[in-house]
């Protein structure tokens, strides 16, 4: 349970992060701006759109929240 409740309040940092951006936001920045691993980050991200939460700009390096 603990482990769910750690990448849910990730997946929660990250969707804040994105939400509060006036402009679309890298991968580069939302690791930095939340000291998570790149690869978490990465894949927090990918569920997140696959969920439509977010979207993926077209260049495939930034992102902004979704109609969800």
């Amino acid at each position: 349970m603990k482990d769910e409740s750690s990448a849910a309040l990730r997946a929660l940092t990250l969707l804040e992060q994105v939400a509060r951006s006036d402009a679309p936001v890298s991968l580069a920045a939302l690791t930095e701006a939340t000291g998570l691993p790149k690869p978490s980050v990465l894949r927090i991200l990918t569920r997140l759109v696959e969920a439509g939460m977010l979207l993926r700009e077209p260049a495939g390096k930034s992102y902004v929240s979704g109609p969800a």
